[in-house]
């Protein structure tokens, strides 16, 4: 599909007739179209009206300043700086190609009125600010710049551009893509805020800082010595894991693991602690597993380790971000966070 690029030239009628009408031709030559000032000439208020339409539909603005400031409107501001601050306004790219030096410039091509210059000279300062302007001194050196600055623009900022009309989309098409792109905004928008939410759990399902009563049984010198229960916050109990799941230890170890944990908690400096053991009840461990799967923080795979199929635990992108969430340093705090705790 062939698009076509339209060009607003812009600047002040007589003293420049000959430069724009160069520019025009050498623009439209190369296939884009060009309109200017002979369509239209900017004198009064009611042509601004009809030219404002005309730069709305441009994908680019020229604007073209040599050595008179142009017809002013009732405000002070001349009909050409109105359009270029119209042009500015609407966000339409502009290319502003100032005479280089105007005081080589003859007498008749510049205003005759200090307060024109005056104001020509502050106009040029803005557009000088805005770091969107080129320097020319010959109408072949403007006509290579113009040329050249809108080939550039229009390879790094596409402007909508115009297509024929048998190559057009059907219109129930551009619907359909509008639909979709407002979709898909939406659907960012729930991503990103969903990113940035703090991570939570459904209301009627324990997790947090909710106690969970694991039941164990402790043995003494390889006899059963004792059944009771420890009780850990899910938060704790996620913790914990933490360091292993990391590393995605098989399941069993990891049971392991939290066994001991509980034995030297309940039994701390017992002189018998050498030879106590405690076990978690299968159908315990089992329903931890289910309860952080469930939460989202962990999954569980089975991973062939070359003696056969064991089952390990690996964290969730939930559960790295719940992590954080538990343990990252906050603003204005001079210590970081002391992760949960198991209870004794």
């Amino acid at each position: 599909m062939n698009k076509r690029y339209q060009i607003f030239v812009s600047s002040t009628y007589v003293d420049l007739k000959e430069e724009r009408e160069r520019v025009i031709y050498e623009l439209t030559k190369t296939g884009l179209i060009a309109v200017g000032m002979e369509q239209f000439r900017a004198t009064d208020e009611e042509q601004m009206e009809y030219i404002r339409p005309q730069i709305d539909d441009t994908d680019y603005y020229i604007l073209i300043i040599k050595g008179r400031y142009g017809s002013l409107a009732p405000d002070g501001l001349s009909y050409t700086h109105k359009e270029y601050l119209y042009a500015r306004k609407k966000g339409i790219p502009v290319h502003a190609f100032l005479y280089k030096d105007i005081n080589n410039l003859k007498f008749g091509e510049m205003d005759n009125s200090v307060d024109l210059i005056d104001k020509l000279n502050k106009f040029r300062d803005e557009l000088s600010s805005q770091r969107i302007v080129d320097f020319w001194e010959t109408t072949d050196d403007l006509v290579w710049k113009v040329k050249d600055s809108i080939n550039s623009s229009i390879r790094r900022r596409p402007g909508i551009g115009w297509i024929r009309g048998d190559q057009a989309m059907d219109l129930n098409v551009y619907k359909e893509l509008e639909a979709a792109r407002k979709t898909i905004d939406q659907l960012r928008n729930q991503v990103t805020q969903s990113e940035n939410a703090a991570v939570s759990f459904p209301k009627d399902t324990s997790s947090g800082a909710d106690l969970y009563n694991i039941r164990c049984v402790s043995f003494l010198n390889g006899r059963e010595y004792e059944n009771f229960s420890f009780s850990m916050s899910w938060d704790e109990i996620f913790m914990f894991f933490i360091e292993h799941i990391y590393i995605e230890k098989p399941e069993d170890n990891i049971m392991g693991l939290l066994s001991q944990h509980i034995i030297n908690k309940k039994y701390g400096n017992s002189q018998d602690i050498s030879t106590n053991q405690a076990s978690l009840r299968l159908e315990e461990f089992t329903q931890i597993r289910t309860q952080l799967e469930f939460l989202g923080l962990i999954e569980a795979i089975t991973k062939d380790t070359g003696i056969g199929k064991r089952l390990h635990w690996r964290l969730t992108d939930k559960g790295r971000k719940y992590i954080g969430q538990l343990t990252a340093i906050r603003r204005n705090s001079a210590e970081s966070p002391t992760p949960p705790a198991p209870r004794p």
